[in-house]
């Protein structure tokens, strides 16, 4: 069987949009290294800003173009739209499938969120009510990533809004994104708002069939806007939009021509992995970061290696164990509230039960 019939098929699970997401759970992991060693000054700072720094600090900001964590998440974003249309597009579900939505969701993501708070509870030597907190994801104060997983509940579950509204009419779903973009401004700090567009522009992903998507050009310029926007137009709200439509973009590509690289065995490992791996990136970190000062490194690209080597090795094995342990399991035992052709698929956006593997 080809990578293409794999990835490409109808129906069928794209593999290369796995991988995908298995080498931006890296990017994050990679670039939250370079900034724990040069912090948020040298991150905020854009093209501009160049000429004025040294050489190593424009390779440190530079870095973060090949490991962008911001842009990774928004990419997450974007996937999880997509992917979660997808199933709904294939369930067609209705309102009354929105309890067993919500059960789908709560399997997904609190097993694998819950177990991965206790190493780094441990390690931080946390209280009962702190850790209880991270593991609800009521709090962000042992794991800052959590942040993207509330989210990812308030969006996911926005989008099954959308999905009633909407269903498989592609100009009340452009209509009810363009409603979001106008509203976004009266709600500023609010998360929601902020990046819900980028889970609709993942519905819509979909929607946009065309020889376009299949040239390497357009894969590249999407790379480029998901990739460069916040390095010419600064972190935040300005340079957000063109990352979504650059993670749109690439998407759109990676189905209608997945390459090879995304289908390769260690890379679809990292996408099987990839929602516990993002999740315990931070409890390699945090030991990383005890123990890289015994090595008296005074190099700051020095620093960056040693604890991209120190803490992701730990994190892939934490990683693997929560996704044999607890992943695969919760997904199995997961209860079905309603059957029958309406009930949707369960959503699996940050990574499957098992990654499929591409045969030549």
């Amino acid at each position: 069987m080809t990578i293409a019939r794999i990835a490409g098929n109808a129906g069928a699970r794209n593999a290369a949009l796995d991988g995908l997401r298995g080498l931006a759970a890296l990017a994050v992991a990679v670039g939250h290294c370079n900034l724990a060693v040069t912090g948020l000054d040298l991150w905020g700072r854009t093209v501009r800003d160049l000429a004025g720094m040294s050489a190593e600090a424009v390779g440190l900001r530079l870095l973060y173009l090949v490991a962008p964590s911001d842009a990774a998440v928004t990419l997450f974003f974007v996937l999880s739209g997509h992917v979660l249309w997808e199933s709904f597009l294939r369930g067609r579900p209705g309102p009354a499938e929105g309890p067993d939505y919500l059960v789908g969701r709560a399997y997904r993501l609190l097993p694998v969120a819950i177990a991965s708070a206790l190493p780094l509870g441990l390690i931080l030597n946390a209280s009962a009510g702190e850790l209880v907190a991270n593991m609800l994801l009521l709090s962000t104060s042992m794991n800052g990533v959590l942040w993207s997983l509330q989210t990812e509940v308030l969006c996911s579950l926005a989008l099954f809004g959308a999905w009633l509204l909407a269903g498989d009419s592609r100009a009340r779903l452009v209509a009810l994104l363009l409603a979001v973009l106008v509203a976004a401004p009266a709600f500023r700090g609010s998360n929601l708002f902020l990046f819900f567009p980028a889970f609709l522009l993942g519905a819509l992903v979909g929607a946009c069939p065309g020889r376009i998507w299949a040239r390497r050009s357009t894969l590249v310029a999407g790379l480029a806007l998901l990739t460069l926007a916040s390095f010419v137009l600064s972190h935040g709200a300005v340079a957000r939009p063109f990352e979504m439509l650059g993670a749109a973009v690439v998407i759109a590509c990676l189905r209608a021509r997945p390459p090879a690289l995304l289908c390769a065995r260690p890379v679809l490992f990292l996408g099987a992995v990839s929602y516990p791996f993002y999740l315990c990136h931070t409890t390699g970190l945090e030991l990383a970061v005890r123990l890289e000062p015994a090595l008296g490194l005074a190099d700051p690209v020095a620093r960056v290696a040693v604890l991209a080597l120190l803490s992701i090795p730990v994190a892939l094995a934490l990683a693997w164990f929560l996704h044999v342990a607890v992943e695969r399991p919760a997904m199995r035992v997961r209860p079905r509230l309603r059957q029958g052709r309406a009930a949707a698929p369960p959503p699996y956006e940050h990574a499957p039960d098992r990654a499929p593997v591409a045969e030549t």
